[in-house]
C-alpha cells in the first residue's frame, strides 16, 4: 500500500561549503488542486542531499510517494 502527496518545492537552498542542498517542500493548496488539498490539507517535507550527482530540484509541483519497506 503507498499513499501520493502532490506538493509545491518551496526553497532549495545549497551549502557552498559542502555543496549540501537543503529542500522544503509543502502541500499543495487552492481551488485549482481542491482534489489534493482536500485530504492532505496541510504538511511539510524537509530533506538534505549531499550527492553531487543528484539533480537539483526545479521549482514547481511534485508528486511524492510513500510505499512502506518490507524487511
Amino acid at each position: 500500500m503507498s499513499l501520493q502527496l502532490k506538493m509545491k518545492l518551496q526553497s532549495a537552498t545549497c551549502t557552498t561549503e559542502s555543496g549540501q542542498i537543503d529542500y522544503r517542500l509543502e502541500a499543495v493548496s487552492g481551488p485549482e488542486n481542491e482534489p489534493w488539498s482536500k485530504f492532505t490539507p496541510t504538511g511539510s517535507l524537509l530533506f538534505s542531499v549531499t550527492n553531487p550527482a543528484c539533480a537539483e530540484l526545479e521549482a514547481g509541483d511534485y508528486l511524492v510517494t510513500l510505499t512502506k519497506v518490507e524487511p
